[in-house]
């Protein structure tokens, strides 16, 4: 029997909470290819078996490169075929046990994409009670809220959350109170937990895998949030997350961020370029424009904001100055100045009582540091000064 590949592909996708916060590992094309399989799949049925998909599909959900879809689906089937879920249990004498199941019973492609580029799997037995008929303990989460994320442990924390607003509103309906926002607290280990190969280093955890995640959900789907370590003596033990789900008539729409225009197969230095550049960087100027108006305390992400500092040195110059400092402020490279400090939190929507200063009051009394001196309201390295006609030497 073959599932219905007629199915809204803006269809909810709905599995069961034990499987959110089960222990697995997908890369990113594997999840989206997972995701694309949950979409044609109703919770409500039994298992229909196969399931059958289409490069065209994949290309229309995610925006991906036309030429080399079907090969990215292909090598994305072979990968998840091989992936396996670990569910924690308590045994009769509350020993903790690891119930492994894989996600796949079978699979299959054609050798060539020329006979046929469609592809088809079919989930295991072991995985149906987590994802089919299922008449509680589970969370439903829109495609169009995660078909914008790229990293997997982005979209893994999404449902998390997602899945805790389902808890905490069934408690709400039991108390007859409302929630406008959802306060969580995750143990470190909890965390590790689900994501077991993580590095060990709490420093490494957080520049590598909390911040760019966090990053992504606050800037690309419908939940805010503020988040920030917990330490019991001298270790951090706990993550606290406050949030909130912004599909109220009282918040205004979260920006989402578009597409950058691809590179042109031009030389270096060229005109081509030029403009290229140029237009990816209205495109984020805009973007940061919209995310301001619609939260001030919100930045662009790191590599948004690496790139604004790339593609604006030759247009835009204030804007660029203005970058250029905060992308230092921000990497740690000017002493003197935290992050923290100098570049306002983001986030703090959510927590209205608290005052954010802005970056230009921040250092507003602050005349010179690190290599930079502030001329006319405005901060200048020697070599950008003299280009805009200051001399260094005077101020």
């Amino acid at each position: 029997m073959s599932a219905s590949v007629d199915k809204d592909p803006n269809y909810n996708l709905v599995q069961s909470n034990d499987l959110i916060e089960a222990s697995y590992k997908l890369t990113r094309n594997e999840m989206r290819l997972l995701i694309l399989a949950l979409s044609r799949i109703d919770s409500k049925i039994s298992n229909p078996g196969r399931i059958t998909l289409y490069p065209k599909e994949f290309i229309e959900m995610f925006n991906t490169n036309e030429q080399k879809v079907w090969v990215t689906m292909r090598d994305a089937l072979i990968g998840l075929m091989k992936k396996q879920i670990e569910f924690f249990r308590l045994d009769n004498k509350a020993k903790k046990t690891i119930h492994m199941v894989n996600w796949l019973d079978d699979a299959s492609f054609y050798k060539k994409q020329e006979d046929c580029s469609k592809l088809s799997l079919c989930f295991s037995r072991s995985v149906e009670p987590y994802l089919f008929e299922l008449k509680g303990n589970f969370t439903v989460c829109s495609v169009e809220a995660v078909q914008r994320l790229t990293n997997p442990i982005a979209l893994r924390i999404y449902w998390i959350l997602l899945s805790y607003i389902r808890k905490a509103k069934n408690r709400e309906h039991k108390k007859g109170k409302k929630l406008d926002v959802y306060p969580l607290i995750m143990p470190i280990y909890h965390f590790r937990a689900i994501f077991p190969t993580l590095s060990k280093s709490f420093d490494n955890l957080k520049k590598r895998t909390l911040i760019p995640a966090f990053e992504q959900i606050q800037s690309l789907t419908d939940i805010s949030l503020n988040w920030r370590t917990i330490k019991t003596g001298r270790s951090i033990t706990d993550i606290e997350i406050t949030y909130l789900l912004e599909k109220d008539d009282l918040f205004k729409t979260k920006p989402i961020r578009p597409r950058l225009a691809k590179r042109p197969h031009v030389k270096s230095g060229s005109h081509d370029e030029g403009e290229w550049m140029k237009k990816n960087a209205e495109i984020l100027y805009q973007y940061e424009k919209d995310l301001k108006k619609y939260d001030p305390t919100l930045r662009l992400t790191m590599p948004d904001l690496r790139r604004a500092v790339e593609c604006s040195k030759y247009c835009k110059q204030n804007w660029h100055e203005e970058k250029k400092l905060e992308l230092a402020i921000r990497e740690g490279k000017i002493e003197g100045v935290t992050s923290k400090k100098a570049v306002s939190q983001s986030q703090n929507k959510i927590l209205e009582k608290s005052q954010v200063t802005s970056l230009e009051k921040e250092l507003e009394e602050i005349p010179n540091f690190g290599g930079f001196k502030q001329i006319k309201g405005r901060f200048f390295d020697k070599l950008s000064a003299e280009a805009a006609g200051y001399n260094w030497d005077e101020y």
